[in-house]
């Protein structure tokens, strides 16, 4: 069992992928440190709607890295965690079960770990694009450098990690 899990959510077009980008940043920093990879597993999955209830399971701590529409400017990064998901009506995942909804039925099913984060990170535009908006891009390493530290303090409180600040 693995005390975190970090699942980048998306699909490989556009700015949907910043789930995936985020992730990939997050991982090749904490990858260069030993002592964390046995206590982390970071996935990618192309759009798992229901599937993401399997995925979770077995983690105390899951962290979801997804794009989200609300509204609001491109690249601002919406953190929510537990209830505060299920119940944030305004973000608009750009899939067909949306996080928020798998959680619902994973609520329901009482299937869900005790600590869900989500970070959102606002997109523009959920199209085939090829390309990824440079506030996106900003909001997509602030969400890796985010994460990374919010890892590192889990960790140091379950005496995993004895002093974070030689870690980042």
């Amino acid at each position: 069992m693995s005390n975190i899990k970090v699942l980048g959510i998306g699909s490989p077009f556009g700015e949907d992928q910043a789930g995936w980008k985020a992730l990939e940043i997050l991982k090749s920093r904490l990858s260069l440190n030993a002592i964390l990879s046995p206590y982390i597993q970071m996935e990618c999955h192309d759009r798992p709607g229901s599937n993401l209830i399997e995925l979770m399971r077995d983690a105390n701590t899951v962290f979801l890295i997804d794009a989200v529409k609300s509204g609001q400017m491109p690249g601002i990064i919406h953190r929510l965690q537990n209830d505060e998901i299920q119940e944030c009506k305004n973000l608009i995942s750009t899939h067909h079960m949306g996080v928020a909804q798998s959680l619902q039925l994973g609520n329901a099913l009482n299937e869900l770990p005790n600590n869900i984060i989500l970070y959102g990170i606002e997109i523009s535009h959920s199209d085939l694009q090829l390309t990824i908006s440079e506030p996106v891009k900003r909001g997509i390493n602030q969400v890796a450098v985010e994460l990374m530290h919010e890892i590192i303090d889990i960790l140091t409180i379950m005496k995993i990690v004895h002093d974070s600040t030689a870690l980042t």
